[in-house]
């Protein structure tokens, strides 16, 4: 009888100090911008922690952007389960982020103009981060400075812009795409819609910060003297028409 004691006493501490380190191993990161993750501690070191949900999900955090760490008890865990989730959903809808860009293209020779013609642009895109998903939906306006044979055109585009990060490492692929309408002042030139796709490296700077470099292909659509040749001739006359451009962009998004 007092061996059956024993060895039930034996058991019941080991249950305890199971549970005791099961305990233990739970986390809170709390991050700077207030939302909080509870789950397993996965790894921790000087510039990231990857914490395990309850789902299974593992969740990257640089260090730039966690508070603090804590232990809490699975009793805890437990009372804040929902809290975690929705602080988790809250976090993904509601990471809003501005992005700034800096364009510059060569348009290629179409029946608009002869030769190629550099533009430089700029753009501000508002809009919503995904971090869970990697993906950027915002909308956005710009100026773009195009010099067409002795008239210098202005264009004012509206767009929506999508954008997909591949990975959450400090350097990773995107593409991104640019959709939208563009008003040129110009009394010969009427804007009409246009399209860029872009892809290129994101950088992570910490603090919820990205510098983009990528390479836009694009055309821009317009309404313009056209000019054709046939048999030797030129014709021209009023039509609309894709110009073609290649070119290099650069942006922040924070």
């Amino acid at each position: 009888m007092q061996k059956k004691i024993f060895f039930i006493g034996i058991f019941c501490c080991f249950l305890f100090v199971a549970f005791s380190q099961s305990d233990l191993s739970r986390s809170k990161i709390t991050l700077k911008n207030g939302n909080t993750f509870v789950g397993v501690l996965v790894l921790k070191n000087e510039t990231v922690a990857v914490l395990q949900a309850d789902d299974g999900i593992r969740y990257q955090f640089p260090a730039g952007d966690i508070e603090k760490i804590e232990s809490v008890s699975a009793a805890i865990f437990a009372d804040n389960k929902d809290d975690n989730l929705k602080s988790d959903d809250d976090f993904a809808a509601n990471n809003f982020k501005i992005i700034f860009d800096v364009n510059n293209a060569l348009y290629l020779k179409n029946e608009a103009f002869d030769g190629t013609k550099n533009s430089w642009s700029g753009n501000i895109v508002l809009g919503i981060n995904n971090l869970k998903q990697m993906f950027y939906l915002g909308v956005g306006a710009g100026y773009e400075y195009l010099p067409v044979k002795d008239v210098n055109i202005s264009l004012l585009k509206m767009f929506f812009r999508i954008q997909k990060t591949f990975s959450d490492k400090s350097v990773s692929p995107y593409t991104s795409l640019n959709l939208g309408f563009s008003l040129i002042s110009n009394e010969n030139w009427r804007g009409g819609i246009f399209s860029d796709i872009a892809g290129g490296v994101s950088i992570h700077l910490g603090h919820s910060r990205f510098l983009l470099f990528g390479l836009n292909l694009g055309v821009q659509g317009c309404n313009t003297v056209i000019s054709q040749t046939h048999n030797g001739d030129i014709y021209s006359a009023d039509g609309f028409t894709f110009l073609p451009k290649i070119g290099l962009s650069a942006a922040i998004m924070f």
